[in-house]
């Protein structure tokens, strides 16, 4: 899919047209736009995208099918390898998509390392299409939507080197990168609106960020347990800030509504928090920041 490109991008389309099941080169609403409609299009049983910049690693496709041929698996995520446009032979790790304790955790952080994550046809159309008036996140919003209905029991993480990411001056994520964090606050900001979260849910959000009007299918029993990984990390980021009430807030809401027990650092933060005056709290980390 190109949106209209002037340089020598159709020679090269057309080079490879007799392999292209579709292309089209014509102006369209933004990247996002762009893979809403070539998704209409796809026609195999496993689904990526892959921006012109970047390209895949030589024997990758080879990895992820035969990681499919297990039924049970339903999206595949190997490593990236990003690298400077100007300077090759600088190249810096990622370590691809991330899995945390449980998929509500996994969801928080959001990590989700498009070029070399691969994820079956049938699970990707039911997070189709993809909202248009985001520009930097829309594979967050694609990894939601699968967690969601799907959880990351059926997530294969492979260690191999899938995809190389291309670093430049005019890619967004170089150029655009303070707008990443902003536009992921959207898609909080709609999930909390949803869910009914508390109004202390939205304060660590962007304050300029709007919901994008995205509807999450989040089943009622998964809702406390999404919110608590979203207060665990909020309740963590206050205390560190010295914010006592803020995590006393968040703290509250675990107690009342996590899933399990309180871990050892959020007791912790809960007794500093609500138990002990706040004024000696703070008069002892001052202390402890002098010695």
């Amino acid at each position: 899919m190109d949106g209209g490109s002037t340089d020598e991008t159709l020679n090269v389309i057309k080079k490879y047209e007799p392999h292209l099941h579709y292309w089209e080169s014509a102006k369209d609403k933004g990247q996002t736009d762009a893979i809403n409609k070539g998704f209409l299009h796809c026609t195999g049983q496993i689904f990526n995208w892959l921006n012109s910049d970047d390209y895949f690693e030589s024997g990758a496709l080879n990895k992820v099918a035969e990681a499919f041929e297990d039924p049970s698996v339903k999206v595949v995520a190997g490593t990236e390898q990003a690298f400077e446009d100007d300077n090759p032979a600088k190249t810096i790790f990622h370590p691809g998509t991330v899995l945390k304790e449980d998929w509500y955790n996994t969801l928080r952080v959001g990590i989700y390392t498009q070029p070399c994550s691969f994820m079956r046809m049938e699970e990707a159309k039911t997070c189709f299409p993809l909202c248009t008036s985001l520009r930097y996140v829309m594979d967050r919003e694609l990894w939601w939507k699968f967690l969601m209905q799907n959880g990351q029991d059926g997530v294969k993480k492979l260690d191999s080197r899938l995809s190389h990411f291309r670093l430049h001056s005019n890619s967004k994520s170089v150029g655009e990168q303070s707008f990443f964090e902003k536009e992921y606050d959207r898609l909080k900001r709609g999930l909390f609106e949803q869910l009914e979260a508390p109004g202390f849910f939205y304060s660590p959000l962007c304050k300029e960020s709007s919901n994008p009007g995205i509807y999450w299918p989040v089943a009622a029993s998964d809702q406390k347990g999404i919110l608590s990984a979203f207060a665990a990390y909020y309740a963590e980021r206050a205390y560190v800030n010295d914010q006592l009430e803020v995590t006393a807030s968040f703290i509250g809401y675990l107690k009342k509504n996590k899933p399990g027990r309180l871990s050892a650092s959020e007791m912790k933060m809960w007794f500093l928090s609500e138990v002990l005056p706040h004024s000696l709290v703070h008069g002892l980390k001052r202390l402890r920041n002098r010695n």
